[in-house]
């Protein structure tokens, strides 16, 4: 296929706020279903239709206003006294009004919006639908704050809007820069909808953006096994310790702190400027000193710098600091505690190709020849998907036949649902010159494989395919015991 008879791709498939769906669910016992992917063109409508309560992208500033404007702006207008109309003629007239001011928000019309609604309130207050919509324009004025405060009250007032306002207001507090809370009112949606994929998305966006990345993964895989990703985060399980450059510059994945800043230099190859940002001043006003100090420690050691960690500790929750303490053993010659040192890193992080490098290398200094073949089979068969997966970000839109390499590759790392995920994207692109009935039943059979693995996955088998047949536990207590 020439990519330039391919549609322009995107760099984010843009996403409804589907906040009202998600209480819908919940108050009915249940969590939203997992969507297929969305290739159907019936199906992603249904999936994709915007709800009565949507959440559009905010300008990150915050401007301030004064509370005297505030306290004015949350009361209703006053109403003409003159030939006051019936009790339904006015709940009818303001439903128009909402309706008119939704039209002028999604316009960009925010002050045209405003009016509209601060009408439609003064003759209807009690309205959710207008609350919410209300509590909209106030964010599209950057006012986050009176927003928030507006949809909390709410919520206190009616537990039944409990959790679209906490996925509505969890979105300003990142457009606003309060990061941790948004974090925290994303996780208590997961806790009451675990299978909410808009949760998934906005959360693993906030933690990319923060450098957490391995935090990040359960998130994506979430979103990979509902067949409901989009190829920036399909790329993103491609390697998990880093971006892909193209990647990496997309404005929606802006850093954010140390952490954040110091990985985009690594996607850029920088890591002298990704160390610099580490050692600096805090930013954006967080820090995480653990993984930080464990990147910084990662760094020193694949760069072969001095300062390598050598306090003999590893971060049990990070793969980067499992690595560098990896490296630091193997170069004294204690390639046993090397081995356990670098299995403990690939099964927290199975993309990362160095990890299984130095793993083959210290396997082959114990004379594991059978284990370390495997070993420096998939550090290989990972850089190529790498490869693959950074030219797919450079691309305007996929290459057939990269993608199917790639696919072919993930399944031979055991890894099918991602290989299911991008054979769906092949579909997605190159389904011009098949019929609608021949792509609607293709999509149908890579659904149903999907649904098939979820239901047949053996999680021991994975852990002795990802270790390359090290018999890690005999070895943990082996070395634990000394």
């Amino acid at each position: 296929m020439n990519h330039s008879d391919a549609p322009k791709r995107p760099d984010r498939v843009p996403l409804s706020f589907a906040w009202l769906g998600i209480v819908i669910a919940a108050l009915a016992g249940c969590t939203p279903k997992p969507t297929t992917i969305p290739v159907d063109q019936s199906a992603t409508e249904s999936v994709r239709a915007e709800p009565t309560i949507t959440l559009r992208d905010a300008v990150v500033e915050l401007a301030p206003s004064s509370a005297t404007d505030a306290e004015h702006d949350l009361q209703p207008a006053a109403v003409d006294p003159i030939a006051q109309p019936t009790r339904q003629q006015q709940l009818q007239r303001a439903v128009e009004l909402q309706q008119v001011a939704a039209k002028s928000l999604a316009a960009n019309q925010i002050d045209d919006a405003y009016r509209s609604i601060r009408q439609a309130r003064a003759l209807d207050d009690q309205n959710l639908n207008g609350i919410f919509l209300y509590a909209r324009i106030l964010g599209a004025r950057k006012r986050f704050p009176e927003a928030i405060r507006m949809l909390d009250r709410l919520a206190k007032s009616d537990p039944t809007v409990r959790l679209p306002a906490l996925g509505q207001t969890a979105q300003w507090m990142v457009n606003a820069g309060d990061w941790q809370h948004a974090e925290q009112r994303y996780r208590s949606l997961l806790e009451v909808a675990p299978n909410a994929a808009i949760v998934h998305n906005e959360l693993a966006a906030l933690l990319m953006r923060q450098g957490r990345r391995f935090e990040a993964q359960p998130h994506l895989n979430a979103l990979c096994r509902q067949g409901d990703i989009d190829e920036r985060w399909l790329r993103s399980l491609l390697c998990i310790a880093t971006a892909f450059p193209a990647d990496a510059r997309a404005p929606q994945l802006e850093p954010i702190g140390r952490l954040g800043q110091a990985r985009f230099y690594l996607s850029q190859d920088q890591p002298h400027q990704a160390t610099e940002v580490l050692n600096g001043p805090t930013l954006d006003r967080i820090d995480f000193p653990r993984q930080e100090q464990a990147l910084l420690a990662r760094i020193a050691a694949v760069t072969d710098q001095d300062d390598t960690n050598r306090d003999g500790s590893a971060d049990s929750a990070n793969p980067d600091a499992w690595l560098a303490r990896g490296i630091f053993l193997a170069a004294h010659q204690h390639h046993e505690s090397a081995v356990r040192c670098f299995c403990e890193a690939v099964l927290q992080d199975s993309t990362d190709a160095t990890a299984y490098q130095r793993l083959a290398d210290s396997l082959s200094a114990l004379g594991q020849t059978e284990n370390a073949a495997r070993a420096i089979r998939r550090s290989e068969q990972i850089r190529r998907t790498q490869s693959i997966g950074s030219q797919l970000a450079d691309s305007p839109a996929p290459d057939e036949k990269l993608v199917d390499e790639l696919a072919v590759l993930l399944d031979q790392l055991n890894r099918p649902v991602e290989a299911i995920a991008w054979r769906a994207v092949n579909l997605a692109y190159n389904h011009a010159s098949r019929p609608d009935v021949d792509l609607r039943q293709k999509m149908s059979q890579l659904n149903q494989q999907r649904l098939n693995l979820l239901n047949t996955a053996s999680p021991a088998s994975d852990h002795s395919f990802v270790v390359c047949g090290v018999d890690l536990d005999t070895l943990r207590d082996k070395l634990d015991s000394q």
